[in-house]
């Protein structure tokens, strides 16, 4: 069985991991829900200690920054992705409800490419407009994400699952 350290790791230019992202194709989970579920992984997968630790859902994204507590936790952040995932959507002409496990971490790795791949926080307002409303632009900028993330490496779970065996 090999060890789960989450479905994206991220580094930053530094080569240290930032961040540990889970991404899930599942809707309508409540806050208390993902709490849990985030307190259950911290303690059945051991995965490492990260500045920022995100779980991704079809209709919201949580972040935790600079959480040491294993514990059920609040997250740091909340966002609802719609005006993020729609563009992906739009180009590939299906719908959330038509992906997979797979496919919906594809999705997600793709979005944190775009991010890793952006110099600047206009880069992704003018690709984005929509960011500047909602929590969009506080969860990504002012939670120091974007500037962590930028510059840095992604790696996917098929990635060092080969790397383990």
């Amino acid at each position: 069985m090999q060890e789960y350290l989450g479905d994206i790791l991220v580094y930053n230019k530094k080569r240290q991991l930032v961040l540990i992202v889970v991404s899930m194709n599942l809707h309508d989970k409540s806050r208390q829900w993902v709490m849990q579920f985030r307190r259950n992984l911290y303690q059945n997968a051991s995965l490492p200690k990260t500045p920022f630790f995100v779980m991704a859902f079809p209709d919201h994204f949580y972040l935790w920054k600079n959480v040491e507590d294993e514990g059920e936790v609040e997250p740091t952040y909340e966002m609802a992705p719609r005006f993020t995932l729609q563009s992906f959507f739009k180009k590939s002409g299906l719908s959330v409800d038509d992906l997979d496990r797979d496919s919906f971490e594809l999705l997600i790795n793709s979005w944190f490419s775009v991010l890793r791949l952006a110099d600047e926080e206009q880069d992704i307002d003018s690709r984005h407009p929509n960011w500047q409303q909602e929590q969009n632009h506080t969860w990504l900028f002012e939670s120091g994400l974007f500037e962590v993330v930028k510059g840095g490496e992604l790696i996917t779970r098929y990635q060092y699952d080969e790397s383990l065996r």
